[in-house]
């Protein structure tokens, strides 16, 4: 989550940048000094939708490019509140987060919402915005495609994800997507005990696990960081017929089974315009000079100061969620696996293997033992963390629910598009 968050921060303050750079040639590379004045700018993140809450709001700092560090900002006053005179004060839950009450304010479709903070002796607040009426996914499917890139090198197979939507009530509607990849990670060894080291609180010495495959499989979740955004202004009839909505390559990530699951935001004019300018300057964010510079405005200001930059946006929207789409790599495509790459560190009888776990320093704990694979071995042998502990690669040993609803998988024709 700090990674996201950092490099969010990064990319805003890439934008204002870009928009102080005025009159640069399109051909021509430079890089601009940056002014101290420009850090240290008040950075917003968060939404609310008609989704139960809490919701989540969060506040941080601007960072320079150099140092591209995420900066929670604590102890402000962070209100949301809506067009029939209702607030609700938010909590701050940890450093930088601000969250409303389980039972607290709830989104309701057709309301208008704004947030209001007060920080550092400064009141920031948004405007009004509506939460838009949601628009259901009809359908989310995937075909195994080639990508031909300028070499054939460059060529990559993988999963190409299209999006319909149904037909909107409204002619023109503005979507942003949210998409979040579920795909397992599996270790090489079996877990044979644990060494939770000398001062961990509630733990001392070793442990045998009870299921030796309590490692070895492990889910990882997480928000992809690319940002899709569309509007149905130009089309007759205001409904998506298979999007494309975004390429997943080939990996390990499809080493068993890939799922795909999408968030569909209806928005409004202005936060399109916003995530929309997110989404085209995210493809130059190493650069300064491929395209012309222009700046990029949220709906955050300060209330006695409008000239003070304020980075983010805070979101209202009507959210409809897909159901899972689970994929398998087809017959005949695979990539090769590092998994034999695992190198045993210590196989040796067992007081060998305890001395060397004991010599090693407090960073490494706890420790996890694996099984021997030799069946003649019945010591542990300490093999690399990643081979034998699922969670070192991400994820967690906890199979989701959806995992095995066959109803969910795409099954491939074998077919390259």
């Amino acid at each position: 989550m700090q990674t996201r968050k950092s490099g969010y921060n990064k990319l805003l303050i890439l934008f204002l940048i870009i928009a102080l750079v005025l009159g640069l040639s399109c051909s021509e590379k430079y890089w601009p000094e940056l002014n101290s004045a420009y850090e240290h700018l008040l950075v917003i993140d968060g939404k609310i939708t008609n989704e139960p809450g809490p919701y989540i709001i969060n506040l941080s700092t601007s960072s320079s490019i150099e140092e591209n560090k995420y900066n929670p900002l604590s102890g402000a006053q962070v209100v949301i509140s809506d067009d029939f005179g209702n607030s609700e004060l938010l909590r701050e839950t940890s450093l930088g987060n601000y969250q409303t009450d389980i039972n607290g304010i709830q989104g309701i479709i057709g309301r208008k919402y704004k947030i209001s903070i007060i920080v550092n002796g400064k009141s920031y607040e948004s405007s009004f915005e509506e939460l838009k009426n949601p628009v259901k996914v009809e359908k989310l499917n995937a075909e195994w495609v080639k990508h031909t890139g300028a070499s054939n090198e460059d060529d990559d197979y993988g999963y190409q994800f299209y999006l319909s939507t149904e037909t909107a009530s409204e002619a023109v509607n503005y979507y942003y997507w949210e998409l979040t990849e579920t795909y397992q990670n599996s270790s090489y060894y079996f877990a044979h005990s644990i060494y939770w080291g000398k001062n961990l609180p509630g733990k001392n010495g070793f442990e045998l696990f009870l299921h030796q495959d309590t490692l070895f499989n492990c889910w990882n979740t997480k928000q992809i960081d690319e940002r899709f955004t569309y509007t149905t202004k130009n089309l007759k009839i205001p409904k998506l017929n298979k999007f494309v909505i975004n390429f997943v390559p080939n990996s390990e990530k499809f080493n068993s089974k890939y799922a795909l699951q999408v968030k569909q935001y209806t928005i409004s004019v202005n936060a399109y315009i916003f995530l929309n300018s997110l989404q085209k300057q995210n493809d130059i964010e190493n650069s300064l000079y491929t395209t012309q510079p222009f700046q990029i405005l949220g709906n955050v200001q300060n209330v006695d100061d409008p000239e003070e930059p304020v980075l983010g946006y805070f979101l209202t929207a009507g959210v409809a969620e897909s159901k899972p789409l689970i994929v398998k790599r087809p017959i005949g495509f695979n990539i090769p696996s590092n998994l034999g790459d695992c190198s045993v560190l210590t196989a040796d009888n067992l007081v060998n293997v305890i001395q060397k776990v004991l010599a090693l320093p407090s960073r490494y704990w706890p420790v996890v033992l694996a099984v021997d694979p030799n069946p003649e071995n019945t010591n542990p042998i300490l093999v690399d963390a990643e081979c034998v502990d699922c969670r070192v690669k991400g994820g967690v040993p906890i199979r989701p629910a959806f995992w095995d609803d066959n109803s969910l998988l795409n099954t491939p024709d074998g077919k390259i598009k």
